[in-house]
């Protein structure tokens, strides 16, 4: 049986002008001492992030978790201690962001990891759009 330890999760946040301190929960990061010690799921669109800003991100939304997530591979796949990655968090800047780390306790990373994101990110569903009456309410 596999003991439950120590990780901590972060949230992945984006903002159109980061200035105004305005995010929109884009993904989830949660850091465990189970290999590959970073475990990483955005968002599958950019709607979310769209709708709240008023822009098209198009590819550019794209790229931008793409190279998150690089940067926390390169960081942080041989290991982690929460100092480095305050430190990591704390020199981000522009329209991605790390939010302060939270504790949890994982047993399954996998599981934790999709608990999490469908808590606090989860992707958003397409409205349906209804037809109109096409009668008048007198």
């Amino acid at each position: 049986m596999m003991r439950e330890s120590q990780g901590y999760y972060s949230l992945v946040q984006y903002a159109e002008f980061p200035e105004r301190a305005e995010y929109v929960n884009i993904g989830v990061v949660l850091f465990a001492d189970a290999r590959p010690y970073v475990f990483i799921k955005f968002s599958e669109s950019a709607r979310r992030a769209e709708r709240a800003f008023n822009v098209h991100l198009g590819n550019h939304f794209r790229h931008l978790q793409a190279s998150m997530k690089s940067r926390l591979r390169v960081e942080f796949g041989e290991g982690w201690n929460k100092e480095s990655i305050e430190k990591f968090a704390s020199m981000r800047s522009g329209k991605i962001r790390l939010s302060p780390l939270r504790s949890v306790l994982s047993r399954e990373p996998e599981e934790v990891l999709d608990g999490l994101f469908e808590r606090l990110v989860g992707d958003v569903p397409r409205m349906k759009r209804g037809r109109r009456p096409s009668s008048k309410v007198a």
